[in-house]
């Protein structure tokens, strides 16, 4: 058999591409999943301080919205 999955006759050069590859989408994802947490992070903790401010967060429940 041969194909891009089984190599072919000349080697098989395509696991150090795709080891690279997979080594570079996995750094991409790990930084794109921190900014995520990061993100979170930062919303749990406007969130609190909203919720801890009467004066923040009367306004808010009060509208008819």
């Amino acid at each position: 058999m041969s194909g891009p999955f089984y190599g072919n006759q000349f080697g098989s050069a395509a696991p150090a591409y795709g080891a690279a590859f997979d080594e570079g989408l996995r750094k991409h994802m790990l930084r794109v999943y921190n900014f995520m947490m990061l993100g979170l992070g930062v919303t749990g903790l406007v969130a609190l301080f909203v919720a801890s401010t009467p004066a923040l967060y009367v306004p808010i429940f009060t509208t008819p919205l």
